[in-house]
């Protein structure tokens, strides 16, 4: 079992014991030979010369490969050979970043709303984010948990870091208080958290978050990695028993903890959100980098990596965008996981099938698809408003890429799954399936004010009727 002391950042040489390995950030991609190297961002927030190291990293290691944004508000590098994942490693630690914990059986990037403190009428709860990391790196077994342990903090009710798909989700209250969300993951059988009663403030969340990782670390499974998760705990347990174990621990934090952490801080009353960026597939050319890092220094802007792929720019004034940055301002909400062009437990080339839905969308569309190259739901296609998730069927008589199709999901940001419309779309009718589903949308609401979930939910066996009408017959 790895321990702290195992693990150093940066390291030396890449550990031969994947474990390892992965606390550092760094997977084997699909190709022989090449590794991905994951940077966190805590919050998503980078400053331009840091965007601009990432660059110039990407360069020299990793030529011809992008910096690919992930999901969890993290940076990753693709096309690393094992010889050069040290020095990649200490640039990355020169430029004030770290990769420790990005991966592996750890606390993961703690996620945070990327309007936090932006937005009008939230509070800025990025230096809460950062208090609970440092806390739980403090904890001698926290690299060492059963799975992942996934934390999200948003700064307003509308709980836009996705808090009821995280292991502890954190939504900030007008009152002041904290409401949490516990025990939620996706993965192939994907689940939402539930809510936990007891009442806490920002001072004691750090302890809350504690008590959360005590119960993971002493229950979790470290047998069956299928059944690892908090989430699993909580089913073992029984919602209510769960629920009790963890106040009683918390009651422990509260009682003999390191006292309280950090209150609210100030909000800006000058930043807002001028711009966003939505880099197709999540890939950032190096040169596209430095063009960004050069229009945030112009007009003194700071940027924060958000859920989907994108880069949200805030500040007084919108900075002066480039030909080629202006073009992805207008890029729509396409989030394909790495798929079979990287990922070795990919089965359907997610990546491949955006071009065909971009080009079937209407231009105007403001529907996000979420595209997984397998069950695992990288890409949360589980609660987007239309998901795909990748499988291999047999059509006509020959086997192939297919997608479950799913749809009206509520982001992560309300209980809502998303509802399975067909179970196997072809690859092949996958743009004009999407097509379908956006087109009646716009049909049947006409002048009515419905959200696309309380559509999907309203229209749910009609879809399923006509998607089903204009496809092949699929196979097991």
């Amino acid at each position: 079992m790895s321990t702290v002391a195992d693990v150093k950042f940066p390291c030396e040489a890449l550990p031969e014991d994947p474990a390892q390995a992965r606390l550092l950030g760094v997977y084997p991609q699909r190709q022989d030979g090449l590794f991905m190297q994951r940077v966190k961002l805590p919050g998503g927030r980078i400053e331009p010369n840091q965007l601009r190291a990432l660059a110039s990293i990407a360069e020299r290691c990793s030529s011809g490969y992008p910096l690919h944004l992930t999901t969890r508000q993290g940076i990753e590098f693709h096309g690393l050979r094992r010889d050069d994942i040290p020095a990649v490693q200490r640039e990355i630690q020169t430029a004030g970043l770290t990769a420790l914990g990005a991966c592996g059986d750890t606390l993961r990037n703690v996620t945070v709303c990327p309007g936090t403190g932006r937005c009008p009428e939230t509070r800025d709860v990025s230096a809460l984010g950062d208090a609970i990391g440092a806390r739980a790196g403090l904890l001698p077994w926290i690299r060492q948990l059963p799975r992942k342990f996934k934390i999200s903090i948003s700064g307003c009710p509308n709980a836009c870091a996705r808090p009821w798909i995280n292991d502890v989700g954190l939504i900030a209250q007008t009152d002041g208080t904290v409401r949490a969300i516990v025990a939620g993951s996706l993965g192939a059988r994907p689940a939402v958290g539930i809510p936990f009663e007891g009442t806490l403030s920002a001072a004691n969340a750090q302890l809350f978050v504690v008590a959360a990782l005590r119960l993971f670390h002493a229950e979790g499974d470290r047998i069956n990695r299928s059944r690892a998760r908090l989430r699993h705990v909580r089913e073992r347990m029984g919602d209510a028993a769960f629920l009790q174990r963890l106040n009683d621990l918390f009651q422990e934090e509260l009682r003999g903890g390191d006292g309280p952490g950090p209150d609210w801080a100030p909000v800006s009353a000058h930043a807002k959100l001028v711009c966003r960026l939505r880099p197709p597939l999540g890939d950032l050319a190096p040169a596209l980098a430095r063009e960004v890092a050069g229009a945030l220094e112009a007009v003194g802007a700071d940027l924060r990596i958000g859920f989907e792929h994108d880069l949200l720019v805030h500040g007084k004034v919108p900075p002066a965008l480039t030909p080629s940055l202006r073009q992805l301002a207008a890029e729509p909400c396409i989030v394909p996981c790495p798929g079979t062009t990287w990922c070795s437990r990919a089965i359907a080339d997610s990546r491949g099938t955006v071009a065909g839905i971009r080009a079937a969308l209407p231009a105007d569309c403001a529907l996000g698809v979420s595209i997984s190259g397998c069950p695992n739901n990288c890409s949360h296609a589980s609660v987007a408003d239309i998901g795909l998730v990748g499988r291999i069927r047999t059509v006509n008589g020959v086997r192939q890429e297919c997608y479950r199709l799913l749809a009206g999901g509520g982001a992560g940001r309300t209980a809502n799954l998303a509802n399975e419309l067909h179970p196997c779309v072809p690859a092949a009718q996958v743009p004009e399936t999407v097509r379908r589903i956006a087109d009646e949308y716009v049909r049947s609401c006409g002048e009515r004010a419905e959200s696309f979930g309380a559509f999907i939910s309203r229209e749910k066996a009609q879809l399923s009727a006509a998607i089903t009408s204009h496809l092949p017959a699929v196979g097991l």
